[in-house]
């Protein structure tokens, strides 16, 4: 079945393997997993999942692949119970904000080393220190920044859905701080990147925040 345009998961699943199969593999799965109907969720989600037409049942096609001995849950387990790992629990995430923080720097020499996970590090712990900084105390010069630098990753490493997601954050940034020709401009640029990705429900998202700039 062909579906255009692709708006959510399900049309870029059913398009990738017809409504039968998708009804067997996906439709039930993400109830299940998150309490959302697959055409609840943006195309990207889905649309990540790999479809092949020969006998490998494998998600990934490395060569070389292997599972942990004990299982998944020995081996959290073991990484929770390690000397440098803490976990706390009933914690407020902005009594620790500051330690966050102090990761950023370490991260940032890291990444000028070329370290690809470190560079995926960094640009999460980046975005996610502007989202504290710009909805919970209202810091949009302070998020403004960190949202910048996980764009400037993002683009190094070609993560092109990270890039969109950060300029779609810093517009939010521009317009709170009362400059909407940047903001607009973050948007449009925004929307670009989502209209390549081909996720629909981002651009739908993106066009209504421009909507309401003056």
């Amino acid at each position: 079945e062909n579906r255009y345009p692709v708006m959510n998961s399900e049309d870029i699943i059913v398009n990738q393997v017809g409504q039968d199969l998708f009804e067997k593999f996906f439709k039930h799965y993400t109830k299940k997993q998150w309490n959302l109907e697959t055409k609840e969720l943006a195309a990207s989600v889905c649309g990540r999942i790999p479809v092949r037409t020969n006998d490998d049942c494998r998600y990934f096609t490395d060569k070389y692949q292997f599972m942990p001995k004990e299982g998944y849950t020995k081996m959290f387990e073991k990484m929770l119970n390690h000397k440098n790992v803490e976990i706390l629990l009933n914690t407020d995430y902005k009594s620790q904000l500051s330690t966050l923080l102090s990761f950023v720097p370490i991260l940032e020499k890291r990444f000028k080393k070329n370290r690809m996970n470190d560079m995926e590090v960094l640009s999460f712990v980046c975005y996610y220190i502007g989202y504290v900084y710009s909805y919970s105390t209202k810091d949009w010069k302070t998020a403004l920044i960190y949202y910048e630098k996980a764009k400037f990753v993002d683009s190094a490493i070609d993560n092109t859905s990270g890039v969109g997601k950060d300029l779609f954050a810093i517009g939010i940034c521009y317009k709170a701080l009362g400059s909407d020709k940047d903001a607009e401009s973050h948007f449009k640029r925004a929307i670009e990147v989502f209209g390549y990705l081909g996720d629909n429900q981002m651009v739908e998202k993106i066009t209504k925040h421009m909507k309401t700039i003056d």
